[in-house]
């Protein structure tokens, strides 16, 4: 009902009761007011909450993006420093098997390949590292070592030039100081997809599937095999 004729109504009432009513009318009044202003001021304040927590939470996700930003950060330099420390940045790699009779019968049993550390052509060259089959792989199966340079993705990839051009020595050392047992082989060819930019984490760049004999390496008198350990080096030149 419209105030103004609820007061007229009450103005018509005689003494006492108009006055109670008004007096009640007044209060009811200043208490919807004041549930009235209560409302808009508690509608306001849930506002401008609603606008604080959104502005907390765009700064709370700009926090956690740089955390993971920086973490990624700092994941990939531990990554460099590491292979910094375990790997080399003259293009070879020298390689110690040790327990030869153990890790051949391995070969034959089931686990045929041993992978060995990283290393580098230089300072900011191609990442590579030396896979070798003690009991072969495709055509020296059986009865040579077979030897692979590989070809890994690596950390200045975006800066070097592909195709790779060069060749790769893989040597025996003889441990007698005789003469080593050396095979040379040119990398691949620029058509070959293995010469490319790295798009696998790790890919063959070279094989050498009958790099020596069994025969050659366990004969005593030829000098490659003492206290069961053999030495190999792999030499990469890109010029």
């Amino acid at each position: 009902m419209d105030p103004n004729i609820l007061f007229k109504i009450i103005l018509s009432l005689e003494g006492e009761k108009s006055q109670a009513l008004l007096e009640e009318l007044v209060e009811l009044l200043d208490r919807y007011k004041a549930q009235k202003e209560a409302f808009y001021s508690a509608e306001m304040n849930h506002a401008q909450l609603l606008k604080l927590v959104k502005k907390y939470d765009i700064a709370i996700q700009q926090l956690l993006n740089d955390f993971i930003q920086k973490e990624a950060t700092i994941s990939d330099l531990k990554k460099r420093e590491k292979e910094a420390i375990n790997g080399t940045y003259d293009g070879v790699s020298f390689i110690e098997i040790k327990e030869y009779s153990q890790k051949k019968s391995a070969a034959i049993s089931g686990s045929p390949c041993i992978y060995f550390d990283d290393f580098f052509t230089g300072p900011q060259g191609y990442k590579m590292c030396a896979q070798i089959y003690l009991n072969g792989d495709g055509s020296g199966k059986g009865t040579h070592l077979s030897i692979f340079l590989m070809l890994k993705k690596g950390p200045f990839d975006s800066i070097l030039p592909f195709p790779l051009q060069g060749s790769v020595t893989f040597t025996l050392l003889n441990q007698d100081n005789k003469d080593p047992l050396r095979q040379t082989l040119a990398l691949p060819e620029q058509s070959i997809p293995s010469s490319q930019r790295p798009t696998k984490e790790i890919n063959i760049l070279s094989a050498c599937h009958k790099f020596v004999s069994h025969k050659v390496i366990e004969k005593f008198e030829e000098g490659f095999l003492r206290n069961d350990t053999i030495a190999i080096t792999v030499k990469v030149d890109l010029s």
